[in-house]
């Protein structure tokens, strides 16, 4: 069986040179194909999907971002209370 942090789950987009992904408001958009990822981007970009980076997303990068997150989220939280 194939490792599961390797396998592709979908696809996202970002600005080159940038920390930017696209997101909806509430998440980072991952969609079951690059058509599809287009689509949304034609749609809540306002039309503009110059710019934009399209790149497979495998499950272990998603994890991982999940975890930085959250990482830097207590630590913020923590400054924030001191």
């Amino acid at each position: 069986m194939k490792n599961k942090d390797t396998r592709v789950i979908g696809y996202f987009a970002f600005r080159a040179g940038t920390m930017y992904a696209f997101c909806d408001g509430d998440a980072c958009v991952i969609a079951g194909s690059e058509k599809a990822l287009k689509t949304y981007i034609i749609k809540l970009g306002k039309g503009k999907i110059k710019g934009y980076t399209i790149k497979k997303t495998r499950y272990g990068e998603i994890l991982t971002a999940i975890a930085l997150i959250t990482s830097l989220f207590a630590v913020t939280s923590v400054q924030n209370a001191l």
